[in-house]
């Protein structure tokens, strides 16, 4: 079976980028709009990082040192933010990341093609200067955008997100290849210059060949009339794929820019693939409740009296089942304040985008000073509830983990997270670390394949290295005398110390059996007496023995 997947890509201006809660918002709006990859254009951020959040990974570049404006913030800025997909699909092409100039950074995404074959994207952040700068700065801007098109390959999909500051107008002739016939039809010089660029380099801006009810992304605040200055430009040679492209209707983070949605056609072959179940998840802290622990070990005893023949992997299944009665939880463990009140925040957030495209929409020529005085109010309103129930977040995101430090009757390793959360902060990212490789002649490794070569080929020099050591030398040593009560069975006094002393709140390993589970049977008179037989015969065969407990399942 074939299955079509499109990418959806997004770009926006977003007007700085320099707050957890932005990043955040932006990470949630990606996750609820299944986003494969965001570009950002004036960020405010200045330097060059990689940082890793929630599996999201964010890629910024900018001005080497921050330079302020007469406002106080800093100036320019762009960002790539990939999802964990196109995370996945980043590390796929060798986590390769370009810089050109200070206003363009680029990624390639290594995806896979309608015959299963890998495809590279080239993904491409761009922001433009204002229109009415110096011809000079325009130039070197084309300058490093043309490096950058030269810099993706011949089989690359090559697609520039840009807040171009330019409005290119819709097609005039049947000869204009890069404009299509939908849009603003308002064109200025810096529009004609980026048309002249497409048309040189073989780029179509895919923004203007789907209708949509609005174009404009950009609102003048003194003429108050739209422009349409962001774009997709993406080369001839891959503009079939694209499905749709164009102004996006709602907000994703609060700017004066409209974001702008490219949906790019990608097929593979799933007919080796197979869905995936979901592993259960079991809390574990219920069986702390005398009631519920005696029942699940009540129901793993009346399972296993079902069981033929009782070994370690039939009583591995046995508790998965008995488990998944009992100690379900359809609860999934969310991490940080905001993923903890996202629902509240996502909701806050909606209201504030939509008072803000109110605001937008009513900023035009033909409005009266009482309309935009009126949305003015409701925008500012849904900024103070917003920032509010941020800082009512963040709270008590505060006060729980104060709170696992008050409590003495718990495992210590929550104590030492909540003091390990409490020291990194309320910033769930880190930075991203790539291993850098070196080839023979010292130039660093550019593809997966050079850097699988070069260790590949160190490993195989480290570990056939001949060994220098006597063996003779350690038959000399003197050995421990025989004890011929360790060949005894474990005691069931032994068994139970053992369990014990397990560690608590550590991952389950291959069994998926977290260790409560086997403690709670060991309390437990009746389980404790055939977990003894399943050790004793171990003890005595030698080997776990494996078997399906289906048929179980089902009488059960």
């Amino acid at each position: 079976m074939r299955c079509e997947l499109e990418y959806t890509f997004f770009s926006q201006n977003v007007r700085g980028f320099g707050s957890l809660e932005k990043e955040e918002e932006v990470i949630s709006f990606m996750r609820r709009n299944r986003v494969f990859a965001y570009a950002l254009q004036e960020t405010w951020r200045s330097g060059t990082q990689e940082t890793c959040i929630h599996g999201f990974a964010i890629i910024q570049h900018g001005l080497p040192c921050p330079i302020k404006r007469k406002q106080g913030r800093l100036s320019g800025g762009v960002a790539i933010v990939l999802s964990p997909e196109a995370h996945r699909a980043w590390k796929k092409a060798g986590s390769l990341r370009w810089e050109f100039g200070e206003r363009i950074v680029a990624v390639r995404l290594g995806v896979r093609d309608e015959k299963g074959k890998d495809v590279s994207i080239f993904f491409v952040s761009a922001y433009a200067p204002v229109s009415n700068v110096k011809q000079s700065v325009r130039d070197k801007y084309h300058q490093e955008l043309e490096r950058c098109v030269a810099a993706a390959g011949k089989e690359d999909i090559l697609l520039i997100a840009t807040d171009a500051n330019a409005s290119m107008g819709v097609r005039t002739g049947e000869r204009d290849s890069v404009l299509g016939p939908f849009g603003i039809q308002h064109r200025n010089q810096s529009g004609v210059e980026l048309n002249d660029f497409c048309a040189v380099n073989g780029l179509v801006a895919a923004t203007t060949f789907f209708q949509k009810n609005q174009h404009g992304t950009w609102v003048n605040p003194r003429s108050r009339k739209h422009h349409q200055l962001d774009h997709f430009l993406i080369d001839k040679s891959s503009f079939a794929r694209v499905r749709d492209a164009g102004r996006y209707g709602a907000l994703a983070l609060s700017s004066d820019h409209v974001p702008i949605r490219l949906s790019l056609r990608i097929a593979r072959n799933l007919d080796k693939q197979r869905p995936q179940r979901a592993a259960p998840r079991f809390n574990r802290d219920l069986l702390k409740q005398p009631d519920i622990a005696d029942r699940f070990c009540k129901r793993v005893d009346q399972l296993q009296s079902k069981a033929p023949d009782l070994t370690h992997a039939s009583l591995v299944e046995i508790m998965k089942i008995a488990a998944s009665e009992e100690l379900s939880s359809d609860a999934r463990k969310r991490e940080g304040w905001f993923r903890e009140k996202e629902d509240k925040l996502v909701a806050a957030i909606e209201e504030r985008n939509r008072a803000q495209i109110a605001f937008n929409t009513a900023n035009k020529p033909n409005s009266t000073r009482e309309d935009v005085t009126i949305q003015h109010k409701r925008l500012v309103a849904a900024r103070r509830n917003l920032k509010r129930i941020v800082k009512e977040a963040k709270q008590d995101w505060t006060d729980d983990k104060i709170k696992n430090l008050g409590d003495g009757r718990r495992h210590p390793k929550i104590y030492w997270d909540a003091l390990r959360r409490l020291k990194e902060g309320m910033g769930c990212s880190f930075p991203l670390h790539r291993m850098a490789f070196n080839k023979a002649n010292c130039r660093p490794c550019t593809t997966p394949l050079e850097t699988e070569h070069v260790v590949k080929s160190e490993l195989t020099q480290r570990f056939n290295i001949p060994s220098s050591v006597d063996r003779n030398a350690i038959h000399e040593l003197r050995q421990r005398l025989p004890r011929p009560e360790l060949d005894n069975p474990i005691s069931e006094e032994e068994l139970s110390k053992a369990i014990s002393h397990a560690g608590k709140e550590k991952a389950t390993g291959e069994c998926g059996i977290p260790v409560e589970f086997f403690q709670a049977l060991d309390r437990n008179e009746h389980s404790k007496c055939f977990l003894q037989l399943i050790i004793d015969k171990i003890w005595s065969v030698g080997r776990m023995e494996h078997r399906s407990l289906e048929a179980i399942a089902q009488e059960g």
